[in-house]
């Protein structure tokens, strides 16, 4: 449904926005910057193409700074923001973290690479 929304949405040209949040300092950073990289790529081809049905894509960047507190805050930001799409976290903790927050909400949050079983039996 979620997906649905952000395809069809309305008819304006309104910016499609979707979050992005990974650790993108200190020793950890290098699976999220390049996670950053790539959506940003994607992002430029779908903009340059003339977006999702006219619309731009717009890309909200966060730093998790590799701590499940600013994760937790993160996620609750982009509750409160209104972004229905997020791509990350990049670790498990992270992403569990950010679960505790957005479980139950209107959000979607995929991550590339959290592999815990812990989401084996998660929605």
């Amino acid at each position: 449904m979620i997906l649905t929304l952000l395809i069809t949405g309305c008819a304006s040209n309104k910016p499609i926005k979707i979050g992005f949040v990974g650790t993108l300092t200190g020793q950890t950073s290098e699976v999220a910057i390049a996670g950053r990289s790539g959506v940003e790529i994607a992002m430029d081809e779908i903009n340059c193409s003339g977006g999702v049905n006219g619309r731009p894509i717009e890309l909200v960047v966060k730093d998790s700074l590799n701590d499940t507190e600013i994760a937790k805050k993160v996620a609750d930001e982009f509750l409160k923001e209104d972004i229905k799409l997020v791509i990350g976290d990049f670790t498990s903790n992270l992403t569990k973290s950010a679960l505790e927050i957005i479980d139950g909400k209107d959000i979607l949050y995929l991550s590339p690479t959290a592999s815990s079983d812990y989401f084996n039996e998660k929605d």
